[in-house]
């Protein structure tokens, strides 16, 4: 069974190494987000991302669904979707780690630029506290529909 922290230190752990780089460290932003609280299928996200121009980010995100134990691993372009890579496992941490290193390589080879993050986004945190998580959820990534049928 997956547990969603045992995601987020994974995706963590890949932030982490991407850091490594100090040409990319400070380009890379980590968000968490949720929802479908009230439904049968909550769900959970932890991602990561970086600019490549003002207006399309790369993002590396896990996206967990509790109530399938499924967790698919993404790396997309935002704005006209384009989906670079999709992995799922269930259930099955080893697997999930595989997918999640995989996942982190195609971020890096398909991150050919990148800007530093954006002014807009410099007070980033001190915003948030002050106006609340509505800010943070703006803020994030706009996946494209997930699809569970993909390759384990």
């Amino acid at each position: 069974m997956l547990a969603f922290t045992k995601i987020e230190r994974l995706v963590e752990e890949q932030l982490m190494a991407l850091s490594a780089d100090p040409n990319i460290a400070g380009a890379l932003r980590s968000y968490r987000s949720k929802g479908g609280e009230k439904t049968e299928n909550p769900w959970r996200v932890a991602g990561l991302y970086a600019y490549e121009t003002e207006n399309q980010r790369l993002v590396l995100e896990a996206f967990y669904l509790a109530a399938r134990d499924t967790c698919v691993v993404r790396v997309f372009r935002e704005g006209r979707p384009e989906i670079l890579y999709a992995r799922k496992s269930v259930g099955d941490v080893t697997k999930l780690a595989s997918a999640l290193d995989g996942a982190a390589s195609h971020f890096l080879l398909h991150l050919k630029k990148w800007l530093p993050l954006q002014s807009s986004e410099a007070g980033y945190g001190l915003i948030s506290k002050l106006i609340g998580k509505s800010l943070s959820r703006a803020l994030a990534p706009i996946p494209p529909p997930v699809n569970l049928d993909i390759e384990s």
